[in-house]
C-alpha cells in the first residue's frame, strides 16, 4: 500500500511511535521518533503518525468474526492513498508529504488491522490562532487565494470526469477545511471570489485540518477524510490526470482557461 510515486523519501531509520500530540475525528496523532546513530538517542523525525480510532467492542467483534477487519482497513488505506495522489497532483505543496500503511496494533491475540498515516509534520497552528496582524499578512491572503483557485480548478476537472463515469466510480476529493472546500465546490467553477470574501475566509476559518506556518504563512491541508476505493475509480483517476494534461497543453498553446 505504500509504494506510491509520492512516498516520502526521507522517512527515518528505526522509527518509533512517540508521545500523543492530539486527536481528530477519525484518528489519534502521535509524534514519529527516529534514532540518531551518532548519539544513540531518539529524536523527532519531522513526521507524525496517525492511527484510526478503535472501533467499539461490538463492531470490533463483528468485523473480526466476519473476517472484515483487514478488508475494511485495507480499503481505507487504498482510498486515502489514491485520494492523496489526486490532492497532491492538483494542490501541490498545500498537501504535506504523506504515506499510508496497513499494519496491526495491540497485544498478541487481540490485535486489529489499522490504517496508519505517516505525514510530514507541519506547525500545529490554525488560521483562528493567528493574531489580527498575522491575518492581514499579504502572504496569507495570496496563499488562501491560490488555494481557492487550485480547488476550483480541481473540481472543474473532476466535474468533467464525473460526467463521464458511473456514479460508483465518481471522485469527490472533498476536504474538511472549515467550509472552504465545500464553498468552492458548491459555488461552481464560474464563481469569482472578491478580495473581501477571501479576507472573510481567513477571519472565520477555524478548521484543525487547515494549518498555517506563522513564519512563512504557508498553508497545509492535513486530513483526507474516510472512504472506500471502489472498482472503476482507478480509471476515473487516470482520466482526471489526462484531462489536466490536455488543459495544460492548451494553456501553453495560448488558450486562456478558467483556473
Amino acid at each position: 500500500m505504500s509504494n506510491n510515486k509520492n512516498f516520502p523519501r526521507n522517512l527515518p531509520l528505526g522509527p518509533k511511535v512517540g508521545p500523543r500530540l492530539g486527536s481528530g475525528k477519525d484518528n489519534l496523532v502521535h509524534a514519529l521518533l527516529a534514532v540518531d546513530l551518532d548519539i544513540g538517542q531518539q529524536i523527532d523525525s519531522g513526521y507524525v503518525v496517525k492511527v484510526n480510532h478503535k472501533p467499539s467492542e461490538i463492531d470490533r467483534a463483528r468485523l473480526a468474526e466476519n473476517g472484515l477487519d483487514r478488508v475494511k482497513a485495507e480499503g481505507g488505506v487504498r482510498y486515502k492513498k489514491h485520494k492523496y495522489d489526486i490532492l497532491r497532483h492538483f494542490l501541490g505543496e498545500y498537501v504535506p508529504e504523506t504515506a499510508f500503511v496497513l499494519t496491526q496494533e495491540g497485544r498478541e491475540g487481540s490485535q486489529r488491522y489499522v490504517e496508519m498515516t505517516l505525514q510530514q509534520r507541519v506547525p500545529d497552528r490554525t488560521l483562528a490562532s493567528l493574531n489580527e496582524d498575522q491575518k492581514r499578512d499579504p502572504r496569507l491572503f495570496e496563499n488562501v487565494s491560490s488555494l481557492v483557485s487550485r480547488l476550483r480548478y480541481m473540481y472543474q476537472v473532476l466535474g468533467e470526469v464525473n460526467a463521464r463515469v458511473s456514479q460508483s466510480a465518481q471522485l469527490d476529493a472533498k476536504l474538511d477545511l472549515g467550509g472552504i472546500s465545500s464553498t468552492v465546490r458548491d459555488n461552481g467553477i464560474d464563481y469569482r471570489y472578491t478580495d473581501e470574501e477571501i479576507v472573510d475566509l481567513i477571519k472565520t476559518n477555524n478548521s484543525p485540518n487547515l494549518l498555517v506556518d506563522p513564519e512563512t504563512m504557508n498553508l497545509y491541508c492535513v486530513d483526507f477524510d474516510e472512504g472506500q476505493w471502489r472498482e472503476g475509480m482507478n480509471s476515473a483517476k487516470d482520466m482526471a490526470f489526462a484531462i489536466d494534461s490536455r488543459h495544460k497543453a492548451r494553456q501553453v498553446g495560448g488558450i486562456a482557461l478558467t483556473v
